[in-house]
């Protein structure tokens, strides 16, 4: 059975994934896109390269972002959140949003392809990556659910 998740579950569930989707809309397409984040205060924090999502948002800063999370077909959630998106300019704020970003706890289980290094998702705590540091500040969210009783769900 399908149901709704509160919002206090919605938040916990974005505080502990790390990869999500924003999806954006330039007047003719609409683009998604996953990306690494971090959630805090209601505020979804990104860092980017220079790109087609930017040059979409700045364009049009209302954008949708969606995080799930699948087990098997009987046992899974998903948030889809809409918002907007706020390029940070400020010294302070672009400081704290790397450090959001350096703190998050990553998935202990990694692939071939991919690897979690030191240096993920930047070389030091000294460095200033190079690229766009943003948050899509969040005025809507809705989640559902859907489990089995098997114990992955309850953990997540």
């Amino acid at each position: 059975m399908i149901s709704k998740l509160h919002t206090g579950d919605m938040e916990r569930f974005l505080s502990r994934q790390v990869v999500g989707r924003i999806g954006c809309l330039d007047g003719k397409k609409v683009y998604v896109i996953p990306v690494s984040y971090a959630f805090v205060n209601n505020c979804i924090y990104v860092h980017s390269l220079e790109g087609l999502k930017l040059k979409i948002m700045r364009t049009n800063p209302q954008v949708c972002f969606q995080v799930d999370d699948t087990a098997n077909l009987s046992n899974w959630k998903s948030v889809s959140c809409w918002g907007t998106f706020i390029e940070i300019e400020d010294e302070k704020e672009k400081a704290i949003a790397l450090e959001l970003l350096r703190s998050r706890v990553l998935p202990i289980l990694k692939s071939e392809l991919m690897n979690i290094t030191e240096d993920w998702p930047f070389s030091s705590a000294n460095d200033q990556p190079k690229g766009v540091l943003f948050k899509i500040s969040i005025s809507e969210m809705t989640g559902r659910f859907e489990h089995n009783g098997e114990e992955y769900f309850n953990a997540s």
